[in-house]
């Protein structure tokens, strides 16, 4: 009598599923995630000289520290040993290592942000004092890492003259030349109402090269000197054309480059300009949906879904769910 036909493929499949049968049904369901996940996931990364850094390592910095006081915030939880944390948390690499050039307008940004969030007083650095006045001037980039030049009033870029701008009025200073400064961002806005550094020799904005993040940043530094906003109703749909499909934004509605893609870094600015134009995500919906969709068993969240936890993807995707909800912790 002949057997049946059977090869190793068919008996693959039956040992899997008697396999499968076998396996308990919890071990397939989905691990909750929360805001209480969220918060487990920002205090796992605190150090213990109260510093935050990144979460399988010793190492502790003002670009870890700040978004995880912020982050907690959110959540409305307290930051443990809050005056460890500013102590050992208010550098930057750059400073512990005595680089001479480095992302040193970021790092300003985020320390005058880090104190005001943690209540200090007093000067921020000795070169930078409580009621600083300056008058801003642009200067050409030579490299890609900048010079410490803040002091002076020198800004190389939209990002450089936007922290600057910042740490400026958190420390209740002022700018000297407000209308120069104004005169400048507007003349970088392109015909469809986003912004373009234009770095380099050109003259005139470009919509191809307009960047949701040179464009938030364009508008909350004229926020800060009280400008009336240029093109409202433009930049509004500009920002809204930057959404995906998907619910995330890309940073400009046409470019073909493979970086325009969805990333919790355009959309937390996107949000962040609108609520700044009292408008929102044409689908909020699909946002918000999108932001829950960067959430991963360790409570944090990444930059695009799928990709591992970062605190600054957290702070990021925390307060874009707070911006579009009105309540974070409801919002996960």
């Amino acid at each position: 009598m002949k057997l049946p036909f059977c090869n190793n493929h068919f008996l693959g499949r039956i040992v899997f599923l008697l396999l499968l049968c076998s396996v308990p049904y919890g071990m397939f369901s989905q691990t909750k995630v929360d805001s209480e996940t969220a918060k487990s996931y920002i205090l796992s990364c605190q150090k213990p000289n109260g510093a935050f850094g990144p979460k399988d390592m010793e190492y502790t910095d003002v670009a870890w520290t700040y978004p995880a006081v912020f982050a907690l915030k959110i959540l409305g939880e307290k930051v443990p040993n809050p005056d460890s944390c500013y102590a050992n948390g208010n550098q930057s690499f750059m400073e512990k290592e005595g680089w001479k050039n480095g992302p040193w307008y970021w790092s300003l940004h985020q320390k005058a942000n880090l104190y005001e969030l943690l209540g200090k007083s007093g000067p921020l650095e000795d070169h930078f004092q409580e009621g600083v006045s300056l008058s801003l001037k642009f200067q050409s980039r030579r490299n890609y890492l900048e010079p410490r030049r803040y002091a002076e009033g020198i800004f190389f870029d939209m990002a450089s003259l936007w922290h600057l701008t910042d740490a400026i009025y958190i420390f209740e200073g002022s700018v000297n030349n407000q209308n120069e400064i104004t005169d400048y961002i507007v003349s970088r806005q392109t015909p469809s109402g986003g912004f373009d550094d234009m770095l380099g020799k050109r003259k005139i904005p470009r919509d191809e090269k307009a960047h949701i993040i040179v464009s938030y940043e364009a508008m909350m530094t004229l926020n800060a000197m009280n400008y009336s906003f240029p093109d409202k109703e433009k930049i509004t749909d500009w920002i809204q054309s930057c959404q995906s499909a998907e619910g995330g934004f890309k940073w400009n509605p046409n470019n073909k480059s493979c970086s325009n893609q969805p990333d919790v870094w355009y959309t937390w600015a996107a949000i962040k300009t609108l609520k700044l134009l009292d408008d929102s995500p044409r689908d909020k919906e699909a946002c918000l949906n999108w932001l829950n969709s960067l959430q991963n068993a360790d409570g944090g969240f990444g930059d695009r879904p799928g990709w591992n936890s970062r605190l600054y993807s957290t702070y990021y995707a925390l307060q874009a769910i707070e911006m579009l909800t009105g309540n974070v912790c409801s919002g996960i």
